[in-house]
């Protein structure tokens, strides 16, 4: 019975006195901080822990009273206050921040935007996706967090809508976006004449390859083959095995081509010399031709 008046305020059954209690309670007490922790999580009524939770400053425990009760009104005010702990200057301190960033992957965001401390925010940035660092960038106070969000996006659209978001606010980050998006597009427009050079050839050997040769196609395929050889970038492999069947194509045209000519040429040799033999032979006279040559 006499435990009863030796309690803390804070342990008195009555709701209105342990509201009292957490009132004398105070944030930058060390020593309040576990009492409110105890209040925040175990009291039978959910003012007090409310009102409890108001005094905390610990972030860590705040955001897993917050996970322990994500729907409920308890829940809601955890989050409510570990957000007002974030963005009011150097309440956490950066081993808290660690602490968090290590534990707490869903956090890495609003660490990033709401963070004092220039080496906290960089860590919070380095595993975000893209549609997260435009989230942060379109937050954050930080000229320096900016840049560095910069440095990091590569997508072209990314680019294009962190380009409006820093437009007029941050020359820096604007200038890097800049950069970044010009360099793309010189790229592609670059990639752009590749292709329309690599399709120009195809079309032209393709050409060759499906009409009958002609004599000058020789020297043509020459020219052809040396202008595909020195292209100064890479060659798709479907492109270029599109072209060597092209090519094997115009070879075996023109070894055909080579082979009736010098079959044609052989003939006219043979027809030249049979000529020459029977001009020859006109002008000797038959009789004594068949006489010395009995035998023929």
């Amino acid at each position: 019975m006499l435990s009863k008046f030796f309690k803390p305020a804070w342990q008195n059954p009555s709701v209105k006195k342990r509201l009292k209690a957490v009132s004398d309670l105070h944030s930058d007490n060390v020593e309040h901080q576990p009492i409110l922790f105890q209040l925040a999580s175990n009291d039978d009524d959910s003012s007090i822990r409310i009102a409890a939770m108001q005094r905390l400053t610990d972030a860590v425990v705040l955001h897993e009273l917050s996970i322990k009760s994500p729907d409920g009104k308890v829940g809601v005010e955890a989050e409510n206050r570990l957000n007002e702990l974030m963005t009011t200057s150097q309440i956490i301190d950066e081993p808290q921040y660690r602490n968090l960033l290590s534990c707490y992957p869903e956090l890495h965001l609003r660490i990033a935007i709401n963070a004092d401390f220039s080496s906290i925010r960089a860590l919070a940035i380095k595993d975000l996706l893209s549609a997260q660092l435009i989230e942060v960038l379109s937050q954050t106070r930080h000229t320096e967090c900016r840049q560095l969000i910069a440095d990091k996006l590569s997508d072209i659209a990314d680019l294009e809508s962190a380009r409006k978001i820093v437009r007029g606010k941050d020359k820096n980050a604007e200038r890097i976006i800049k950069a970044k998006i010009d360099a793309i597009r010189s790229h592609e427009r670059e990639l752009a004449e590749n292709k329309a050079q690599v399709v120009k050839l195809l079309e032209e050997i393709e050409y060759l390859a499906a009409h009958d040769t002609l004599p000058e196609f020789q020297a043509r395929c020459r020219t052809h083959r040396k202008q595909w050889d020195n292209l100064g970038f890479d060659i798709e492999d479907a492109d270029q095995q599109r072209y060597e069947l092209a090519c094997e194509r115009v070879e075996s045209h023109l070894q055909q081509q080579q082979a009736v000519e010098q079959a044609l040429k052989s003939q006219t040799l043979l027809v030249n010399e049979l000529n020459a033999l029977l001009q020859i032979t006109a002008k000797r006279d038959i009789a004594t031709f068949v006489e010395s040559q009995s035998e023929i």
